[in-house]
Formats: structure tokens, sequence, C-alpha cells
């Protein structure tokens, strides 16, 4: 039988962290300017994942992700990310896809980019020492993927190659290493 639409909200998850530290098996993350970050200890296992068949509307809050040896939060369209750290990861830190909402997170040691939100919005949140030579071509702070992606009071320091945005649009003040971008 289909699935009314009640039926399908009730299916969505909201995983509020109250304060917890997720750890994964990443270790040793540095920042180098000359090559970016580096991560030892890397792997497939991301620390937070959308779910099998990663339905949409899913909420993440309130809590850290610490060395995940891959991306360390992984949602899907208009799903929500809010106050949410994310500590030395080897993939990207935080992706969202279609209108999904990065909201008040902070992202530090990013081997490939800091934040993914493709065709989503990225607001009041910090990047810092994102990207890597190894990653050249996907190494952003925050990226919008294949669709625009909008960003608003977006601090970013450190990006490596300062490859700050790619497909991402302002919408107010953002600061990149210190000056406005």
């Amino acid at each position: 039988m289909p699935r009314t639409p009640r039926d399908f909200r009730s299916s969505l998850t909201t995983l509020d962290l109250g304060g917890i530290t997720i750890t994964g098996a990443a270790s040793g993350c540095t920042w180098n300017a000359g090559s970016g970050t580096f991560c030892s200890g890397f792997g497939s296992s991301k620390a937070i994942e959308g779910g099998i068949g990663c339905p949409f509307g899913n909420a993440v809050r309130n809590g850290v992700v610490f060395n995940s040896a891959n991306n360390g939060v992984e949602l899907c369209a208009t799903s929500r990310v809010e106050n949410v750290q994310v500590l030395g990861a080897f993939g990207t830190r935080i992706t969202v896809s279609e209108s999904g909402i990065v909201k008040d997170c902070t992202v530090v040691l990013a081997y490939v980019s800091g934040i993914r939100a493709i065709g989503g919005l990225v607001i009041d949140s910090t990047v810092r020492d994102s990207g890597s030579a190894a990653n050249r071509p996907f190494s952003f702070g925050v990226d919008g993927g294949s669709e625009t992606s909008a960003t608003r009071s977006i601090v970013l320091q450190r990006i490596w190659n300062n490859q700050y945005f790619r497909n991402g649009r302002s919408l107010g003040t953002s600061l990149c290493d210190g000056a406005s971008c």
C-alpha cells in the first residue's frame, strides 16, 4: 500500500546528540600550509549517515563528531545539520543535498571539503583548515557541487589554495581569511 504524506513525515528522524562526542577511526589530522590537511586512519565508515535509502528530511543537532574515518555527517535532501562540530575527519565534514541546511556548525581539519551543501543553505558557520593538495579538484571550504549553494555569515580560514567556494553564492557578510568574500 502506498504511503500517504502523513506516513512519510512520521518516518523522519531527528538525532539530537545532546552534547555527546562520536569518535571515529581517523587519527593524526594536521594542517600544513603547503599541502593542506592530512589525516591517517581513513576508511569507508561515516560517523553519521542518512541511512538505507537515505530518506529526506532527517536532522542532526547539538554534538561533536571527532576523527571520522570518512565523511563526518552525510544526509540527503531537505535535511538539517545544526549546532554540530566536526573535528578532524578524512572525507567531507558535513554534506547535505537538495535544499538541505547547515546552520551554526564548525568544521576543523577537513581533508576534502569543509561543508558540501548541494543546492542547499549554509549559515552562521565556520570552516577552518580545509582541503588538501591530494584532493585538489574536490577541496573547497563550502562546496555547492553541481548546484549553487547559498551562504550567509560564513567564516573560512586557512582553506587550502584559497579555494573558498565552489558554486556558492553569498547572501550576506562572509569572511575569507579575515577579508570580506
